[in-house]
């Protein structure tokens, strides 16, 4: 019994503390091999105090973070394989405890000599005490959930439903073996950047480039990575919002209207790829409806009478298409418009340029280019000085900002795009140049960036 109100108080002090972000990390070092990204916090603290309190570690976390990944690292004949990692449907929720377990274990082990990272489970003592101790923690825990779950670390407050999840961290090589089944024969330079941000930072991508870059095969090409579906619209300039929300038919019996859903619908409601071409040349005020699905996860179609709440699946993927940073026309692309900028900062700008390489290999005759497309490089994933010191980088660039009186936006939501960016391997430097693409050089002067 001692034993489970150590790991409960541990835990509490744990969610207290600790974010979710150093919670994964000091799982990872007592071996944890769960889903990282997706268990919840309570999950994690559990598993974390369960570890310290079995003496896995030399010495309690005592609020030290900086320490939080350096404890003892468990041995061969101990270590957790994914198939005995607690899973979500195995942790201890509500009222159901941890009698399961513990009578389980008390079956199997009954007169086993306990190993040290097996006590607080309730094996020492067999099945009466598992049971018991089940039972009276599971209860306990269930309170504390429902009273901790909304802790100081989760996102803001904020109605970013599906573009503020947690950044799903890539599994080693798995963009290699991805693209190997997808059957894409020449990948586009920026595929696996494009793929990190929008599948695995859930961003919305905006892809910037003159014309003929491959923003639109880009945006194909995402989406035949992943198997999904794709769809797209050319915005223009007298482009009605029934392009993106669907239509009134009459093609009823009778000649009675029923809605028939645009594409941009259909493909929010499932797992997909949808590429708002040429956005820069739409009316700004059609693309304002969007913003609602760019960072809320729903739009509401009015002439939609039965369930006009449309909500955006979470995996379905929104890229856009520009010739401009969004600013307006130049001298080359007079018709593109100036875009709201509540409606770029919903979007990752990434630059997509000329494929050199290819162009080569126009020239050639009966021969293969020996010219390589140049490949994009992700960096580590970060540690928590990195981001230590991102969150001061962003915060020293929002005071200039304003004290220069800039025209920029340097919200929340630049911060979450920043934040999600790194976290699944995007350069440091790479993201902070990212996000200030269209900065003109004295604007950035005024802020400091070079």
């Amino acid at each position: 019994m001692s034993n489970a109100m150590n790991i409960i108080e541990t835990a509490t002090e744990l969610q207290a503390n600790h974010n979710k972000n150093e919670l994964v990390t000091m799982a990872r070092s007592l071996g944890w091999k769960g889903d990282h990204a997706r268990a919840p916090i309570l999950q994690l603290a559990l598993f974390v105090a369960t570890r310290l309190n079995a003496g896995e570690r030399g010495e309690q976390h005592g609020g030290n973070r900086a320490e939080s990944g350096n404890g003892a690292q468990p041995q061969p004949d101990q270590q957790p394989q994914p198939d005995q990692q607690p899973q979500p449907d195995q942790q201890p929720q509500g009222d159901q405890g941890r009698a399961p377990q513990g009578q389980q274990q008390g079956d199997q082990q009954g007169d086993q000599q306990p190993q040290p990272d097996q006590q607080p489970q309730g094996d020492q003592q067999g099945d009466q005490q598992g049971d018991q101790q089940g039972d009276q923690q599971g209860d306990q825990q269930g309170q504390q959930e429902s009273q901790q779950q909304p802790q100081p670390q989760q996102p803001q407050q904020q109605p970013q439903q599906q573009q503020d999840d947690e950044p799903e961290a890539p599994e080693p090589n798995e963009f290699a073996r991805l693209l190997s089944a997808s059957g894409i024969s020449t990948p586009h330079p920026m595929l696996e950047k494009v793929w990190l941000l929008a599948a695995k930072a859930n961003q919305n991508v905006m892809l910037v480039g003159a014309a003929g870059t491959g923003k639109t095969m880009l945006a194909e090409q995402v989406a035949a990575l992943l198997r999904v579906p794709f769809g797209s619209v050319s915005c223009t300039m007298g482009m009605s919002e029934s392009q993106l929300t669907g239509w009134l038919l009459p093609i009823g019996d009778n000649g009675r209207f029923d809605y028939v859903p645009a594409p941009f619908v259909t493909c929010l409601q499932q797992p997909s790829v949808f590429l708002l071409d040429e956005m820069d040349a739409a009316d700004p005020n059609v693309l304002m409806l969007a913003n609602s699905v760019l960072s809320n996860g729903f739009v509401s179609i009015p002439h939609k009478m039965q369930n006009p709440v449309i909500a955006r699946h979470e995996a379905a993927i929104i890229i856009a298409g520009t010739n401009t940073t969004g600013s307006g026309a130049d001298d080359i692309y007079t018709a593109r418009a100036a875009l709201d900028g509540s409606t770029l900062d919903r979007f990752y700008p990434v630059i997509t340029d000329y494929d050199e390489a290819y162009e080569h290999g126009l020239f050639n005759l009966g021969s293969k280019s020996r010219k390589k497309s140049p490949a994009w490089q992700h960096g580590p994933l970060p540690d928590q000085f990195t981001m230590d010191n991102l969150r001061r980088w962003f915060f020293d660039l929002r005071n200039k900002t304003k004290a220069a009186k800039l025209n920029k936006i340097i919200s929340s939501r630049f911060a979450q795009r920043l934040a999600a960016a790194v976290a699944v391997g995007i350069p440091v430097d790479e993201a902070k140049k990212d996000l200030l693409i269209g900065w003109s050089v004295d604007e950035l002067a005024r802020v400091g960036v070079r």
